[in-house]
Formats: structure tokens, sequence, C-alpha cells
């Protein structure tokens, strides 16, 4: 004899009141299917199209069936969770894309490499017309740009920005002039550009320096001239500075002028010549007071090796004592 299952069926969802344990029952309203699982009623079998779950917790993976009833479905799963996880998707219509249709993402984890086609374009906080994009101008070879390990902002190469602490190994301007501005009041020297060097110091050290280099006739580059500070005194409280004034001299360096805290020296073969010294108004001064004497007139002393009052008053002395005996016959 064959068993015969007979089904509740109702127009709304039955209760432990309608259906014991293990009878099954129909809501014809909803379509749906319910059991009395020891005591609990459960829903069996699937979601009816334009239902929606809220919640639902499903076990295993969820398999979609296409546009065709055939062997070929479309199966959604996950890696065993080691915690609760949340995946979101963006208010917006579109593709998923995969990890394979990022260069470097051919496993979980995170990217090496990703590779776009086109910009990156970035909305600010306000959803509105104004976006800021990323562009790279169009490559003739492999280039790598890295942002650097720290926090802060990018300084473009066409605004105004201050710079602060950045080290420039090599500088290369293009211009016959350039202008090093300070826009603060007040009696404070400015523009200041400091040279230094950041060591423990000590007697004879070179610190800062200037050099004036060009390419000679042979397209060799030379150092034609160059100011150099020197520490002359490295004790502290009792420090002294020098300046030195190189030219290149005959092919090679050759300091000219060196200035110290208590001298100021004119060397190694570099003449002294005052153009303007005309002995009236202009040209050479001692202690503030200028020297009216010419260069003729300072050459008639050349080679007096005493002093010279000392010689006209034995001169005169002779001459009085000639004079005097040829007076006395």
């Amino acid at each position: 004899m064959a068993t015969v299952i007979k089904l509740k069926r109702g127009t709304s969802a039955p209760t432990t009141s309608d259906i014991v344990s293990g009878e099954v029952a129909i809501d014809t309203s909803a379509q749906k299917f319910y059991i009395n699982d020891g005591g609990s009623v459960k829903e069996i079998g699937g979601v009816p199209s334009g239902v929606t779950l809220t919640n639902p917790i499903v076990s295993g993976s969820l398999i979609f069936e296409g546009a065709t009833a055939d062997s070929f479905e479309t199966t959604l799963q996950v890696t065993d969770p080691t915690g609760d996880r949340t995946i979101t998707f963006q208010n917006g219509s579109g593709t998923v894309a995969f990890l394979t249709d990022v260069t470097g993402g051919s496993s979980p984890g995170n990217f090496t490499t990703i590779s776009l086609d086109n910009n990156i374009i970035f909305e600010g906080d306000v959803a509105n017309s104004f976006e800021t994009t990323l562009a790279v101008a169009e490559p003739t070879a492999d280039r790598t740009v890295t942002i650097p390990n720290a926090t802060g902002q990018i300084v473009l190469r066409d605004t105004t920005d201050t710079l602060s602490n950045k080290t420039i190994s090599t500088l290369t301007a293009t211009g016959a002039s350039h202008t090093v501005t300070d826009t603060t009041s007040g009696s404070s020297a400015g523009p200041v550009i400091e040279l230094k060097r950041d060591i423990t110091g000590a007697d004879s050290n070179y610190i800062g320096q200037i050099k004036f280099a060009a390419d000679n006739d042979a397209d060799q580059s030379v150092n034609f001239a160059k100011i150099t500070g020197k520490i002359g005194d490295a004790s502290d409280g009792t420090e002294d500075g020098i300046i030195e004034i190189a030219h290149v001299k005959a092919g090679s360096q050759n300091i000219n002028v060196r200035m110290t805290s208590t001298e100021f020296k004119i060397m190694n073969g570099t003449d002294f010549d005052i153009e303007t010294h005309d002995g009236s108004s202009n040209g050479l001064r001692l202690a503030n007071t200028l020297v009216t004497a010419t260069a003729a007139e300072l050459n008639y002393v050349d080679g007096v090796t005493s002093n010279i009052q000392t010689q006209l008053d034995a001169k005169a002395t002779n001459a009085f004592a000639i004079a005097q005996a040829v007076a006395l016959g």
C-alpha cells in the first residue's frame, strides 16, 4: 500500500499550533513550504522570485542559474572566515572586477602592481562637478615615481610653496637671472642664504664655498673663481672666522685675498692697485685720512732705510759745520 503524505495548507505562515513536529505545511499566499522541526517551524525550499531576505545566513555557496536552465551555473563562495567579515557594494551600477583583472592580483592579498589604462579621478568630500584627476604624460620608456615613507603634502612645480629641511644635491637652473625675495618687513636681514656645514668644528676647517665655474676653450669645466669660508678658531666663546677669495692663475688655483679676524692679506703675487688715487679727493686713506701724496711723491722715499727726519737732521748738522768752517777760513 502506497504511503500518502498530506500537506496542510493555509494563506499565512503556519505556527506550532497548526503543525506538530514532523508535519509539513504550505502557505498558498506566499507559496512557501514549512516544517515543524522539533517544535520550531522553519521554511524549507528556495526563495521565490521577488522575495527580499533580510540578513540571511547561508551555509556553503550560492549557486545562480543563468537565463538558460542548463548544466552551467555561477557559484558565489567565500573563504572560510576566521572572524566576522563585511563586503560592501558601492551605490552604483557596474560590473564587478576580479582579482585577475588587476595586474599583480592573481591571488588574494595586497596588490604589488596596478596597471591602469587611463587616469585616476578623485571626488572630494562634496559630490559635485569638481574632481581631481591624476594623469601621467605619455611615457617613452618605463618610469617609476616613488612616494617617500613619510606623511606630508605634494609640492607642485607650478605652485608657490615653502620648502623646509630639504636637501638638494645638484641644482640646475635655466635662465640668466634668479631672484631670492624676502617680503618680511622690519630691520632684520633678509633674504638670508645660510651655508651650514653641520659637523663638530675644528681649526682650519673649510666650510661653505661658492664656486664660479665655466667651460674653457676645450669645453672643460673650470672653477675660475671661488669664495670660501673657513674656521680660524673653533674654540667655544672665542671663535674666529676666515674668508678667502681665490682665482685661477695660469691654470692653477691661487688664493689672492685672505681676511681673518685681525688681518686683510693680499697674497701670492697679487698686486694692490688703487686706480682712483689722486691725492686730493679719492684714493688711499689711512685711519680715514686721505693720503695726499701722489705715487711719484711716495716713490721719493724708495730706498730709504731709516728715519727720514734723523737723516735730514744729520745732513743739516754737517752742512752747518761745513759752512762755519768756510766762514772762519
